[in-house]
């Protein structure tokens, strides 16, 4: 674990740029096009200019979720005319000489921003004099930046996804098919004696990703045919193909609903992500003074594009004592004795609740829609009877419909803490609630590995022992000596404690939600594990929740 120095880390992040470049997959002409649309044509990161519309990125990089393609595939093929879902020319026949010659070398046809550059300039003035010398941070709010990373490991994932306030998109576990021959390798370790064990247990896990995918299929197969899956109306395809896609689609993401429990934190993956002029500033000086590399390294290859779409925001960020001393661990000062639960079951643990969450919630609406203080409506509230108050609280959810996602703003006033032990897969997915204050400890096989029922029941359930076995073993040589790149070898199967403070409106939101339709059977049965316990001690929640206590389906 170190940091490498400012000049080298510079060096590296150049020469990724550099030979990209060299390797670029692109035409002469297709490079110039991406020029006008990204900051680098063929950089593992970089950000989405102007002339990109919100939509039109936000399209393709949505698109991560169920397609390993860059980005900047698609924007060369909405550029050429066509769909890039299946490759079809659009009405509007495009191609890229068409869009250079009219819209980039044509005078009267230039970007229309260029008439603003004068404003450009007294604009970056603005934001360097009241955002960098006098700290007043909110102007930053008003930028607002999208970027792209390709080729990072899901570890580093996990750090970009952490920040609340940034809003991301990742490739998909359920619905990607990972590559199984690429994978991170951590110059530390490989430089070690450990480094062939660490490459033989990560390529181990990748060859049993690979090994267990047709036996899920298989499984899956014959527990829905396709001619049940037609005649029970899982599709609305008219023709056989049509049909047959969406059979096939299915299958797929059932069986890698299972299988990605297989895979390691070093798997790559893509990510798009937005963020603030404000954020960036945060975000590149805590990954420049990350102990991971790899983070280090990405957080200069962001530095560098972030520098081209706004410059005078990022201008004081940089590599910050007091954020690499807290990502560090405080050198040790905080060890204490680990303590691990006795079994490696999921569950759900209350750690803070407010037994007088009812009158709280109660005594709020009535201070909103009234007039006095809120020790007079908490008073009030505390004199109704229980099955007044109840019955008021129903009245707020008496017209809510399937889109009305939030319920009244009085039930953020009241926070619950709960401890939910998961598996990193599920982690992945109840960590994107930005509404929620996350407490996150490194990974751990101590806490022992996940197996699906549906894995028992195909027999995958050795392979999985086996990679957990296999995972523990490096693990435990490697915990002490690498104490944080350790973690590119656990498994997706991998248990783990998550905390989450949040307010009851969230809880609302966060179990709807991850109980609904296309949902994944392992947050399923975290959120049913978190009502459970919340409900033991506030039970007027089962009137107000709508939780879905159906056994999750299939999905597409």
């Amino acid at each position: 674990m170190s940091l490498i120095p400012e000049d080298e880390l510079e060096r590296i992040a150049q020469k990724i740029i550099r030979d990209s470049e060299r390797s670029s997959k692109w035409s002469w002409l297709q490079r110039r096009a991406l020029k006008y649309f990204v900051t680098h044509p063929d950089a593992p990161v970089y950000g989405l200019l102007h002339p990109v519309r919100g939509e039109t990125g936000g399209a393709a990089g949505s698109y991560f979720s169920r397609n390993p393609r860059d980005v900047r595939d698609h924007l060369i093929d909405f550029a050429s005319g066509q769909a890039s879902a299946a490759g079809r020319i659009d009405k509007i026949k495009g191609n890229l000489q068409f869009f250079w010659n009219f819209f980039v070398l044509a005078p009267f046809s230039r970007d229309p921003s260029r008439f603003l550059e004068s404003g450009l300039k007294k604009s970056q003035r603005f934001f360097e004099f009241w955002f960098g010398r006098y700290g007043h941070k909110s102007v930053g709010d008003t930028v607002k930046d999208r970027f792209v990373a390709n080729n990072i490991s899901q570890l580093v994932a996990r750090e970009l996804a952490f920040d609340p306030l940034i809003s991301f998109i990742e490739q998909s576990t359920r619905y990607v098919h990972f590559d199984s021959e690429t994978f991170y390798r951590d110059p530390e370790i490989m430089a070690s004696d450990l480094g062939s064990e660490y490459e033989d247990t990560v390529r181990f896990m990748m060859q049993a990703y690979e090994k267990a995918l047709p036996i899920a299929k298989r499984w899956f197969i014959s527990k829905m045919p396709f001619e049940r899956f037609v005649e029970e109306g899982h599709t609305n395809k008219k023709t056989l193909r049509g049909q047959k896609a969406d059979y096939d689609r299915m299958i797929q993401g059932q069986a890698l609903d299972v299988v990605r429990y297989l895979l390691p934190q070093a798997t790559m993956t893509n990510i798009y992500f937005v963020m603030s002029g404000r954020e960036e500033e945060l975000n590149i000086s805590k990954w420049l003074s990350h102990p991971l590399q790899e983070v280090q390294i990405f957080g200069k290859l962001f530095e560098i594009a972030a520098k081209q779409l706004s410059p005078s925001l990022i201008k004081y960020a940089g590599r910050d004592p007091y954020y690499a001393d807290m990502l560090a661990g405080y050198d040790g000062a905080f060890n204490a004795e680990n303590h691990f639960e006795p079994d490696s079951g999921k569950y759900a643990r209350l750690t803070m609740i407010n037994h007088d969450a009812l009158d709280e919630v109660v005594a709020f609406i009535m201070k909103r829609l009234n007039h006095g203080s809120l020790e007079h409506f908490r008073k009030l509230a505390s004199s109704m009877p229980y099955d007044q108050k109840v019955a008021l609280l129903k009245r707020t959810v008496e017209k809510r419909g399937e889109k009305n996602e939030h319920l009244d703003e009085a039930f953020r006033n009241v926070q619950i803490g709960v401890e939910i032990k998961t598996d990193v897969g599920a982690l992945r997915d109840l960590r994107r609630h930005r509404r929620c204050v996350k407490t996150e400890e490194r990974y751990t096989l101590r806490h022992g590995i996940y197996i699906p029922d549906s894995a028992l029941e195909m027999g995958l359930n050795p392979l999985f022992e086996e990679v957990g076995e296999k995972a523990m073993q490096f693990e435990e040589k490697a915990r002490d000596r690498f104490p944080f790149a350790y973690q590119y070898a656990i498994p997706m199967a991998t248990m783990f404690p998550l905390h989450i403070t949040m307010d009851l409106a969230e809880l609302a939101y966060m179990e709807e939600l991850r109980t609904g339709p296309g949902r994944h059977f392992s947050y399923h049965q975290d959120m049913h594990n978190v009502h459970r316990e919340v409900t033991k001690v506030l039970p007027w929640l089962e009137d107000i929740i709508r939780i879905k206590h159906e056994e999750p389906g299939l999905h597409k």
